[in-house]
């Protein structure tokens, strides 16, 4: 189903599949990281690719891709705070910084 749904929104492979010029195989390892913008570039290392190359380089792929999503959730995590302080007037005011997730509960 991810792949029928994938075809949908990307012409380019629909396309190439159609004709022949890309095995599914192919088409349904690149499904997992393609998107509209890197479609044509995708496409075109398909072509030349063997189908074990295609599924080593999206593994690789998808390698940089969660090891970015870690040091994204790491950067946001660092930069986490909270500060207390008691005004003159003796008020408390408290000040921090969350995390997206955490901000939204």
């Amino acid at each position: 189903m991810r792949v029928a749904n994938a075809l949908g929104e990307l012409p380019l492979m629909s396309t190439a599949m159609q004709r022949g010029e890309v095995l599914y195989s192919k088409v349904r390892a690149l499904t997992r990281v393609v998107t509209a913008r890197n479609e044509e570039e995708l496409l075109f290392f398909a072509r030349a690719a063997t189908a074990a190359h295609v599924e080593k380089f999206v593994r690789g792929w998808r390698l940089v891709d969660q090891q970015e999503e870690l040091d994204e959730a790491n950067r946001l995590h660092m930069s986490r705070s909270l500060q207390v302080w008691s005004e003159e007037d003796g008020m408390v005011v408290v000040r921090g910084r969350l995390e997206p997730e955490a901000g939204r509960r």
